[in-house]
């Protein structure tokens, strides 16, 4: 779990210092808070915290991003934030995307 971690900090530091700021970073802090409060968020340890941080203010800039686009006609829908935005896309991908078939009930006739 440790190593996990810190692979996704160093992943969500990388993309972070590459990324394009939106906000100042006071309105990310609100608007954490503001997130963490809406949907019953907390964290085990503050390195968690802050990981966590970092990446939904990632995922909050490629929303605006997204959304200015779609203002500019670039796309044909907009996004929003969401439960789910203090996940990195793989993430979300590795626990939401999965699907596991129910066992097979049916027999074959003899």
């Amino acid at each position: 779990l440790k190593m996990k971690l810190a692979i996704l900090a160093v992943v969500a530091l990388s993309v972070a210092v590459a990324a394009h700021t939106t906000f100042a970073h006071d309105e990310y802090v609100a608007k954490f808070a503001e997130f963490k409060a809406e949907h019953g968020k907390s964290y085990e340890s503050t390195d968690i915290e802050s990981l966590r941080f970092t990446i939904f203010s990632d995922n909050l800039d490629r929303v605006h991003k997204h959304n200015e686009e779609f203002a500019a006609g670039v796309h044909t829908h907009t996004l929003a934030m969401n439960q789910f935005g203090d996940l990195t896309r793989h993430e979300f991908a590795a626990t939401m995307l999965t699907y596991e078939a129910p066992a097979n009930t049916m027999t074959e006739a003899e």
